[in-house]
């Protein structure tokens, strides 16, 4: 079965285009503030780690940002963001570690 491509999926399919090329912009715009934030979301998780006594693993660094995540809904659309290049960030930690570069 094929599909077809009607005029309406041609609009969204251009939309689609448009809006990637957008993302990429603000992307590169904003660059610097989410590695920032990044960096700033990690610090403070180390420190609450240490000064509470929590275990410093991947995995319970997923767990906090997944509990975060959750917590937030997308109300916090700055926490949203850094949650995103946290995860980001650990996907990347994962993919090295598995020798998917490699």
């Amino acid at each position: 079965m094929k599909s077809q491509i009607t005029p309406e999926i041609t609009d969204k399919l251009q939309q689609l285009k448009e809006l990637n090329e957008q993302s990429k912009v603000l992307q590169d715009e904003l660059q610097g503030w989410l590695d920032d934030c990044c960096d700033d979301y990690l610090g403070a998780w180390l420190r609450a780690c240490l000064e509470t006594g929590k275990p410093l693993t991947l995995q319970y660094l997923k767990e906090s940002v997944a509990d975060s995540e959750h917590r937030t809904s997308g109300n916090n659309i700055g926490l949203w963001h850094q949650l995103n290049e946290v995860k980001k960030l650990i996907s990347v930690y994962e993919l090295q570690t598995n020798n998917v570069f490699d």
